[in-house]
């Protein structure tokens, strides 16, 4: 069909005719079936003439092979009855010589096994005869005739008389050559008059008017129908929706024309020759044989191609050259017996190259089809059971039960169409749709079988005993009970049983409607209680990620929700952190990453804490929720600022969402945006004792890292100490001791204050130290520092420092300041204080060749008694209550005033004086204080 591939359209219009066809042929048929008259009995051929007339006895040897619709009495008389039909080894043997046969019998007193066929029962006996009981005439010859073998009880032939076991010889004065021409004659009669049998009953011709009925519409044959239907809708279903997918095309074909096989075959009766029977009966056998090979040519193409398979294009027709063999074979030979099994002939000659090139069948099909291949091998074992069961046991009119399997193939096939999504189709139905069904049926299922109980038990029979009921006691009677006072033991029997039945049903109703609730995920639950969980939940968890996963699990947990995500934020559009459940990990961090733009998108549908239905967003964030699974939104917010959100996907009964579950959900987002505001509060607070601790660590690491040993150098006598205003700070001082008597003191001060500052410190730090082991000068050293620091400084930072050489043999120091404050000199000859100011820039603040221009290094001479006083800006620039500086006045005066006393005793003294200067004014900068004294 690849002109269908191109134009699937003029495929659809063709099968919207072919169907409407076939569908309207069937019904026609189906009216006229239940239209047409009857007379409510079954009657097959009299298989011979030979009619038993008298009573004869005998010994039962055995019960033949059952036939079609025999009965099995509950005994066999040990006799031959009259009405019994005398079944000789030759069909041909006529009357005269079966008589002379049995009468040379009859002398010889010997015993005769004969076959008897008994009409009452359809069924066929052998038994032995002694010659000598056998009478004269114990056969006569019958006209051509019917046996009927079952009459429906209150039907047309049961009200007129007729009984199983009559022989109808005539119908309306009218003989017959065979059942199907009986069957004519008597549908030429009209519903409603009467039509005279000539019937043959214990060798007595009688005489019965049968009033025909309608046909009507039996229920086992309605089954069949309903069947049929469901097959065709199944191929209507096919060919509409996808007509450009050939395996649909074919399906579709297939089931259509199977499932009009199936209305027709069941509801055909033998038919009367006109032309509608011939428009109906010729057409059948091939239509049937048709619809198999396209079938079976669609499992190349069903579920998935068959590619290799494909290459060989004999392997797709040989199902439709055995259909065509098989129909042109039972045209010519006219034999319906063969119809079944060319069918069967014609199914396993297709199969058998499936079989052999099975290994190039595409392997995912062999996963596709395992239902549909259960169903068939369901299918098969239920018919042969069914069939054996409704030929042995059943009567004609059972035979529409057969259909029954039949409904498992369409139903497999739909199940894997919509499981695997096979042929473009999308065939879920919702759970909620699917529960409701359920419940439907199983209600159903216990009201019929509640109704069928109930008409079962006033037909039932109660071995009660002889006992009666006084009206202080219970009596038991020697003698049986009068009839009045069985039926009324009985009836109140019957009253009990009635409400044990009433109750038994509604408990296990009740118990089967539990299990599908709980299945089906539609138990509700009590949100007072639910919040009170969530609650409980939250007043443990502190963490916001905790408080995520806690979240998304209780909420997925009570709503039995398919998926839930939550996300936190500290601003709008900055993601605190998030948890989803039902969604793979990948997925989630796909949402989050697109969750900044998304809520942009929302910002202006998120004004107020109610619900929002994700259909109702605008339609690029509507489509980006609907791709990730998520059907309802629920902000949580704390003092009007958007604090999370919840985002609910669909319940697992995708039943919609009811008032209770807003309410719910209402009041944990009320719950929810205070723990969010207490676990922001807590990670602050966190963060902080964090960062406190880090800076603590921080502040040991720093004061770790200046001098912990005072340099022992002879004539010197040296202090130091430095406090930073925070936790760590950007003040530095080192000794860089380069022989027993030369000292490098380095103090230093970058800008600012804090973390910031002491990093920088921490570099200037190591930068010295490497640059020391060059043994270079302190102007040198100053020079190659602000090579290195110019490169990684940022521009809004520089650094100041004091470098001083003291060569304690030779009582020199060279001292070099880059934009420092000045360093202080004590001299002991005159008492004063002077201030050591040579020129010199910060680090970082300009280029090589202005920093090594400006720098200017100076060379004291010093005399033992001289104090060299080293600090940074804290200390001058320290405050008090009043706003005051501490100045460099007071300094001078305090380095004057206790310039007697060692190193240590005045760093110590400078310290105190600062404290008692700045009071309870907290400190403002770092402070840093060396001293050198000579001796």
């Amino acid at each position: 069909m690849p002109y269908f591939d191109e134009k699937p359209h003029r495929f659809r219009v063709f099968f919207t005719v072919l169907f409407m066809v076939l569908f309207v042929l069937s019904v026609i048929h189906f009216y006229r079936l239940i239209e047409s008259p009857t007379d409510e009995n079954w009657f097959t051929n009299t298989p011979t003439p030979f009619y038993i007339v008298e009573d004869v006895p005998a010994t039962l040897l055995k019960v033949n092979k059952a036939t079609r619709f025999s009965l099995k009495p509950e005994r066999v008389p040990d006799s031959l009855l009259v009405g019994d039909i005398l079944l000789p080894r030759s069909k041909k043997i006529s009357l005269a010589a079966l008589i002379d046969s049995l009468h040379f019998l009859q002398k010889r007193d010997s015993l005769l096994t004969c076959t008897i066929y008994r009409p009452r029962y359809n069924q066929v006996y052998t038994y032995r005869v002694a010659s000598a009981v056998m009478p004269d005439t114990l056969i006569r010859l019958l006209p051509p005739s019917v046996a009927v073998f079952d009459v429906a009880k209150g039907g047309a032939s049961d009200r007129a008389g007729m009984k199983a076991g009559d022989l109808i010889v005539a119908i309306n004065q009218r003989s017959f050559n065979d059942m199907f021409e009986a069957d004519r004659i008597m549908r030429t009669g009209r519903t409603g008059k009467s039509i005279v049998y000539e019937i043959v009953r214990r060798n007595e011709k009688v005489q019965l008017n049968v009033v025909l009925a309608r046909f009507g519409i039996p229920f086992s044959l309605l089954i069949f129908m309903i069947t049929g239907l469901t097959y065709m809708g199944l191929g209507l279903f096919l060919g509409i929706m996808r007509p450009q997918i050939k395996a649909s095309r074919l399906l579709a074909l297939g089931f259509t024309l199977l499932g009009c096989v199936l209305m027709l075959m069941n509801t055909m009766r033998e038919p009367i020759i006109d032309s509608w029977s011939n428009l109906i009966t010729y057409p059948l056998p091939a239509l049937l044989y048709f619809s198999i090979a396209v079938i079976l040519h669609s499992n190349y193409y069903f579920p998935r191609p068959s590619p290799l398979l494909l290459q060989k294009r004999w392997l797709q027709i040989l199902p439709y050259a055995i259909a065509l063999f098989c129909s042109v074979a039972i045209y010519l030979g006219k034999g319906a017996i063969w119809i079944n099994r060319f069918v069967l002939l014609m199914i396993l000659i297709s199969l058998l190259p499936l079989f052999l090139y099975r290994k190039q069948f595409n392997p995912e099909n062999k996963r596709l089809l395992r239902i549909i291949r259960l169903a068939l091998i369901v299918c098969i074992g239920l018919l042969i059971v069914l069939v054996w069961y409704v030929n042995r046991y059943a009567g004609p009119l059972s035979t529409g039960y057969i259909g029954l399997p039949f409904m498992l193939i369409p139903a497999a096939y739909l199940y894997t169409i919509g499981r695997y999504r096979l042929l473009d189709m999308n065939l879920r139905i919702r759970r909620n749709i699917q529960y409701s069904l359920a419940v439907m049926l199983w209600i159903l299922s216990l009201l019929i079988i509640g109704l069928l109980v109930f008409w079962r038990l006033p037909s039932m029979s109660f071995s009660l005993p002889n006992i009666t009921l006084t009206g202080s006691s219970i009596e038991v009677l020697d003698s049986p009970q009068s009839v009045q006072e069985q039926a009324a033991l009985e009836k109140g029997l019957l009253m009990v049983l009635a409400v044990v039945l009433v109750f038994g049903l509604w408990k296990i109703g009740r118990l089967g409607v539990r299990f599908l609730t709980k299945h089906f995920h539609r138990d509700h639950y009590d949100y007072r209680r639910a919040a009170q969980l969530v609650n409980e939940m939250l007043s443990k968890r502190t963490d916001l990620s905790d408080l995520a996963i806690g979240l998304g699990q209780r909420v997925t947990e009570l709503m039995h929700l398919q998926q839930v995500g939550v996300l936190f934020f500290r601003e709008t559009d900055q993601i605190a952190c998030g948890h989803a459940e039902g969604l793979t990990e990948q997925k989630w961090n796909d949402f989050s990453d697109q969750a900044p733009a998304l809520m942009a998108a929302l910002a202006d549908w998120l004004p107020n804490p109610d619900r929002f239905a994700v259909e109702y967003l605008p339609e690029q964030p509507k489509q980006k929720l609907y791709e990730f699974g998520f059907r309802y939104l629920v902000p949580i917010y704390s003092s009007d600022r958007l604090r999370g959100l919840f985002l609910l996907g669909e319940k697992r009964s995708e039943s919609p969402f009811y008032q209770e579950d807003y309410q719910f959900l209402r009041s944990i987002s009320q719950q929810v945006s205070v723990a969010v505001e207490n676990a922001l509060l807590y990670e602050q607070l966190a963060q902080r004792e964090r960062l406190r601790h880090e800076l603590e660590i921080a502040r040991r690491i720093q004061l770790a890292s200046l001098p912990q040993d005072t340099p022992r150098i002879p004539g010197l006598d040296i202090a130091g100490w430095s406090l930073p205003a925070l936790e760590v700070g950007g003040d530095y001082y080192d000794y860089l001791n380069g022989s027993d008597d030369e000292l490098t003191i380095v103090v230093g001060d970058v800008s600012g204050k804090g973390i910031s500052a002491a990093l920088y410190m921490s570099k200037v730090q190591g930068i010295l130290r490497s640059l020391h082991s060059f043994h270079l000068s302190p102007r040198d050293l100053c020079i190659h520092l602000n090579e290195l620091l110019d490169r990684d400084l940022e521009k809004s930072y520089f650094v100041t420092a004091l470098a001083a050489a003291v060569q304690a043999a030779q009582r020199r120091l060279i001292l070099t300041r880059a934009g420092h404050l000045p360093l202080y000199h004590f001299r002991m000859a005159t008492h004063r204080v002077e201030l050591l100011t040579p020129r010199g820039i910060g680090f970082g603040l300009d280029q090589k060749d202005l920093f090594e221009q400006e720098l200017e290094e100076y060379r004291i001479v010093y005399q033992p008694g001289d104090v060299f006083l080293f600090v940074t800006d804290g200390v001058t620039e320290s405050r008090n209550s009043d706003g005051e500086e501490f100045g460099e006045m007071n300094l001078m005066s305090l380095l004057m005033q206790h310039a007697d006393k060692n190193a240590r005793e005045l760093c110590q003294q400078v310290v105190q004086e600062l404290q008692r200067f700045a009071g309870v004014e907290p400190q403002a900068d770092d402070l840093t204080v060396v001293v050198v004294k000579a001796s």
